[in-house]
């Protein structure tokens, strides 16, 4: 059986190669006035997002942790790798209404067969049994976004446990380079449908630093979000697969 520990597997995940900084958006005339442009520390992708919102600090997420009704998303924060952008402020008051963006940052590609939304399918209800939070995926697609239209892949999540509020999410998988990037635009699930139209509108203000890795179709490749817990999702499926073909 193939044993591998999970330090390795995330230290081959952040191996790759330097990116560019995305260019700066020009803003058309009549710009929502609401919004900011929020970017990631490495500089990878920036996306419109509410004013006020900001990344939540570990030390913010530990804070919250302590709360029996704070979401998953935001219990736990890695500045490079996986975080929330919301109004931080307000959760730290108590308030935990309305919506916020999850996002998640891997440094490697990982190829899957042409059926991706089986494959998607599949390592979510993984981490559900592993984790213990269902996590239903549908409306997966490709689309392009943003005003370098930028290849992605969408779909929309409900996350449910015992004890804890549904929420959902409308997720964005993309490639820039060597780097993957998913977007989680999330809210209560039963908000989701009145947050959705700016969600979309968001997402038409993201950009990235480089386009998808030429030579493979985007239908070719398939990343996964570093999921909470540590599980990452896309390693289960290869782990399971050569342990089923060593027996």
């Amino acid at each position: 059986m193939l044993r591998l520990g999970i330090a390795p597997l995330l230290a081959l995940l952040a191996s790759a190669a330097p990116p560019q900084t995305p260019e700066p958006r020009t803003a058309p005339a009549g710009t929502d006035p609401s919004l900011q442009q929020f970017g990631n520390l490495s500089k990878t992708f920036h996306v419109d997002v509410p004013k006020g919102w900001r990344q939540i600090s570990p030390k913010e997420a530990l804070l919250l942790s302590e709360k029996p009704t704070t979401p998953v998303d935001l219990r736990r924060a890695e500045p490079r790798s996986q975080y929330a952008v919301g109004p931080v402020d307000q959760w730290l008051s108590g308030d935990l209404g309305g919506a916020w963006l999850l996002v998640t940052e891997i440094g490697e590609e990982a190829v899957i067969p042409e059926d991706y939304a089986a494959q998607l399918r599949e390592m979510w209800r993984q981490h559900s049994e592993a984790n213990g939070i269902g996590q239903e995926v549908s409306d997966i697609q490709r689309e392009k976004v943003g005003p370098q239209h930028h290849p992605v892949i969408t779909a929309r999540r409900t996350a449910s446990a015992p004890n804890l509020r549904p929420t959902r999410s409308l997720d964005v998988y993309a490639s820039s380079g060597r780097q993957q990037i998913t977007l989680s635009f999330t809210t209560w699930a039963e908000e989701f449908d009145r947050w959705e139209p700016r969600f979309r509108t968001w997402l038409q203000t993201a950009a990235f630093a480089r386009p998808p890795k030429e030579g493979q179709k985007l239908s070719d490749r398939l990343w996964t979000p570093l999921i909470t817990g540590g599980v990452v999702a896309i390693l289960l499926i290869a782990l399971y697969k050569h342990t089923h073909r060593e027996r």
